[in-house]
């Protein structure tokens, strides 16, 4: 059966804790332990320079989006990054997509000897022979970059990506608010996102970022029970007072593959008006905080870890 966030309710367990504060949340991802396993996801209208350096600042993980106008850009914004780093444990977190400009950003970086600490091959389908290219570039250019790719959602494309020279795979495709890949193209996880999950965790042996289809914390929690290590989620941050999209763009939450965005063809994605939630993101991420302690304490342990035994019904096949 195929299941997705409303066909499944989590089963409560006996409470082992006295109180919700005392329930960890953090979580490690390559060599750094970070407060939560939740990442906003890496999109124009949800996070820009300030809000990576507000997450990075608080030990949130973060990985900046691809769509900046030049090579320059990124490079000024890495070298920031990279100067913070030597003084207060900042890390850089970039994507980057599989096109001439991203191999010429590449190039230029290791020319000037910047090497972010985590590097995301983001494209909405990643398993192709293109893709795979890149991974090996990746690699031998930054040997010791934390390397993510996505987006898969097989267990199909989980073996294929257990072979590879990577470190994290991001699992989703076409489970976004905004995405229209489903309605252009037939393909995707929409409707069956914990099912992608689940099996492709069952036979990955990196961990797996769920990407897309969040709308709410206990979405979160539903796919750290089937398999998640972290979950990426865009527009419960969008509606943050300090996101790109409530300062700059008047509400206007967009896909990166959106008319709005890339202004190319092969359009997969929309926009939206979202409303103004009036945290700011810091918030936001205290909010999410205390919702996963109180799932916790519902698990009946004291961890994230607590979610790998924890019980689900199936409550509707709709």
């Amino acid at each position: 059966m195929n299941l997705n966030f409303d066909n499944v309710q989590l089963v409560p367990r006996r409470c082992i804790v006295k109180s919700r504060k005392d329930c960890d949340t953090t979580v490690f991802l390559g060599k750094r332990v970070f407060r939560l396993p939740v990442i906003p996801a890496n999109m124009k209208s949800v996070v820009n320079r300030d809000i990576c350096s507000k997450l990075a600042f608080n030990n949130y993980m973060y990985i900046n989006h691809r769509f900046y106008d030049n090579t320059n850009d990124i490079k000024k914004y890495l070298t920031e990054q990279m100067n913070n780093a030597v003084l207060t444990k900042y890390m850089a977190s970039i994507s980057i997509g599989i096109g001439d400009k991203d191999i010429k950003l590449l190039q230029e970086l290791r020319d000037i000897r910047v090497s972010p600490e985590y590097i995301t091959i983001d494209v909405a389908h990643a398993y192709s022979e293109e893709v795979r290219a890149m991974i090996h570039r990746v690699s031998s250019m930054f040997p010791d970059a934390f390397l993510i790719v996505g987006n898969i959602c097989t267990r199909e494309a989980a073996e294929y990506m257990n072979h590879l020279p990577i470190d994290c795979i991001k699992v989703g495709i076409a489970t976004g608010k905004i995405c229209t890949t489903r309605e252009k193209t037939g393909f995707g996880s929409y409707g069956w996102q914990l099912s992608a999950i689940k099996e492709c965790a069952e036979i990955s042996k990196f961990p797996i970022i769920a990407d897309g289809g969040i709308r709410n914390t206990g979405d979160i929690v539903k796919c750290l029970v089937f398999g998640a290590t972290m979950v990426m989620a865009g527009n419960i941050f969008a509606g943050c007072v300090d996101s790109p999209c409530m300062k700059n763009d008047e509400g206007l939450y967009y896909g990166s593959a959106s008319k709005h965005n890339n202004k190319k063809d092969n359009i997969e994605g929309t926009s939206t008006v979202v409303e103004s939630n009036g945290l700011t993101i810091l918030e936001k991420m205290d909010e999410i905080k205390q919702d996963l302690q109180s799932a916790i304490s519902y698990a009946g342990g004291k961890n994230l870890s607590t979610f790998k035994t924890v019980d689900y019904r199936i409550i509707s096949n709709g």
